[in-house]
């Protein structure tokens, strides 16, 4: 009896995990949609304008390649048939997660760059700010540069942390 319910429970918590984790994924999706759909309208109002079709393309490609991520990890997840119990669903789920968390290391990783184009882009579109004009193309750029070495430092910490789980 105590065996019954014990397996129960596993596939209980199973089952809800893959729930949640579907969930988050058809949301990692449609904020991708969301995002990569208003950025075309950006570029659409400000054509012309070098300075914001350059900042929004860098938010656009990593939008993109956030979304193909999404996109894999939900074909992943489909092809991991919930029907199967033991460690052949394990494995595949397992996989997924794996993906996951390469993709979300490599989001921040990347975040100290993106906030520039981020910056530029928010601050016109909801500020009607034009901080290149504001502060200069050179802040600007110092402030990207500057970006480098954090995200080198995000690297490097995560990959010794990873070290030291393995």
């Amino acid at each position: 009896m105590e065996d019954n319910s014990r397996e129960w429970r596993e596939r209980f918590e199973t089952r809800l995990a893959v729930r949640l984790l579907l969930r988050s994924m058809r949301c990692e999706l449609v904020c991708g949609v969301v995002a990569i759909s208003w950025l075309w309208a950006f570029v659409g109002k400000h054509a012309g304008e070098t300075r914001f079709i350059v900042a929004a393309g860098v938010l656009h490609a990593a939008a993109v390649l956030s979304m193909a991520g999404a996109v894999w990890q939900l074909v992943a997840f489909a092809r991991a048939d919930e029907g199967d119990a033991g460690p052949g669903l394990e494995r595949k789920l397992a996989r997924v997660s794996q993906m996951r968390d390469r993709i979300t290391a490599w989001t921040l990783r990347l975040a100290p760059l993106l906030w520039v184009p981020l910056a530029v882009v928010g601050a016109e579109a909801w500020l009607r700010l034009d901080l290149v004009a504001a502060f200069g193309a050179s802040w600007l750029a110092a402030n990207f540069v500057g970006g480098l070495p954090l995200a080198a430092l995000l690297t490097f910490s995560m990959r010794r942390s990873a070290s030291r789980r393995a």
